[in-house]
């Protein structure tokens, strides 16, 4: 008889420390969970920070960043847009253009501009005016934003790394590209804008 109670209050002992352990295990599971969360996969966007993103894969932030490498230095290389002001961001092959530019041209040009890189899939433009209702009053400036739109919006030659600069008397194209149909093409786009003004190509096929 002794030994029976001894047996049960073993028993009624070993079971009471079991439903401490497992309340204690479930705490530490739930404590768990609540921390680490899900990470949110839309918000992260690649710009000049080198940082990877939570929710992406190496290869895409490796694409993106290759992208901003490109946009940006389309950006610099043509002086018909001040990118000072402009903040490039880059996700998944989209561009998103943040910032002030000086008027309405300068924005769809940075536009043009962005959607002429190579993998660039979706340009989303939310360049603010600085100067509402601003038109030019330079008529050597409005035919050189033309004549640029014009080059950056042709398939054939927005990949080149073509100039322009307007006078007076003349439009002078300069720049590389790969075949001499190219030089022609860009000819014909600036003589189409260039009115009286003498179109002079100083362009030159790559090595």
């Amino acid at each position: 008889m002794i030994l029976t109670d001894m047996l049960i209050r073993l028993f009624l002992k070993n079971s009471i420390r079991s439903v401490w352990i497992t309340l204690l295990l479930l705490i530490l599971m739930m404590a768990a969970g609540c921390s680490t969360g899900n990470p949110d996969t839309g918000s992260p966007v690649y710009s000049h920070s080198s940082a990877e993103q939570p929710g992406r894969s190496p290869a895409d932030v490796i694409s993106d960043s290759l992208l901003y490498s490109r946009v940006a230095l389309k950006f610099n290389s043509d002086d018909m847009v001040d990118d000072d002001g402009i903040h490039i961001k880059v996700r998944k092959g989209a561009v998103y253009l943040d910032g002030r530019v000086a008027d309405i041209y300068q924005r769809r040009i940075a536009t043009d501009l962005a959607r002429s890189v190579e993998g660039v899939v979706r340009v989303v433009n939310r360049l603010q005016i600085a100067n509402q209702g601003t038109v030019f009053v330079n008529p050597e400036l409005q035919i050189k934003t033309q004549i640029t739109m014009a080059l950056i919006s042709d398939p054939e030659l927005n990949s080149q790394p073509l100039s322009v600069m307007v006078t007076p008397d003349q439009v002078i194209l300069s720049g590389k590209v790969k075949a001499s149909y190219q030089i022609r093409k860009a000819e014909s786009l600036a003589a189409s804008y260039a009115g009286q003004r003498r179109v002079v190509s100083q362009i030159q096929i790559m090595d």
